[in-house]
């Protein structure tokens, strides 16, 4: 199973935590939850970071915006 489909199937049962830091992040560009959550179920991978164990998805918002999540 590739990381990105694992992580869709996190995001599917609900089995992530959105830190305060991210929801700031995402407030200050006109996301809320549901867009990053969309942007995750619909991206694919675009950049790792395999040192600091992140990665950058690239998707849609609810309102079809592109959304970069890290």
């Amino acid at each position: 199973m590739s990381r990105i489909v694992e992580i869709q199937a996190l995001v599917r049962n609900g089995l992530y935590y959105l830190t305060e830091h991210a929801d700031d992040e995402a407030m200050q560009d006109g996301f809320d939850i549901y867009d990053v959550e969309n942007g995750i179920l619909s991206g694919k991978i675009r950049k790792t970071w395999p040192k600091e164990g992140k990665l950058e998805v690239i998707g849609k918002s609810l309102a079809d915006r592109p959304i970069g999540i890290i």
